[in-house]
């Protein structure tokens, strides 16, 4: 799920001065917590088409144009770490997906974890 601040098309790296930092700004990722239990067993696809979720086990390196945020509680949100457009994040964020994680569907991520283990 993403939400971003843009200026101009392109998105800022905010989160990398306290100061200036404006949240929501990028992928909303979350530890097996139960806000994430909730969230994953009462998703509903817009369009009828399949949810995924993806798990990235802890301590998986971040590619070096990507910051990982703690925003508060137990929400993070993968970031642009330099300026960059919409697209090229997107496509960041989805290259680090699909080599870094592991991609389920609700149902095979709610027999993987089926409970909150934070």
């Amino acid at each position: 799920m993403f939400d971003l601040l843009t200026t101009a098309g392109k998105v800022q790296p905010k989160a990398l001065d306290p100061a200036s930092y404006e949240f929501p700004n990028g992928a909303s990722m979350r530890p097996n917590s139960r806000t994430q239990q909730k969230l994953v067993r009462t998703v509903k696809p817009w369009d009828g088409s399949t949810i995924y979720i993806y798990a990235i086990m802890a301590g998986t390196l971040l590619p070096e144009d990507l910051i990982l945020v703690h925003e508060f509680r137990d929400h993070y949100s993968l970031q642009a770490r330099k300026e960059m457009t919409v697209e090229e994040l997107n496509a960041k964020i989805e290259a680090f997906l699909i080599t870094k994680g592991e991609r389920f569907t609700k149902d095979q991520w709610l027999q993987r974890y089926p409970q909150a283990t934070e």
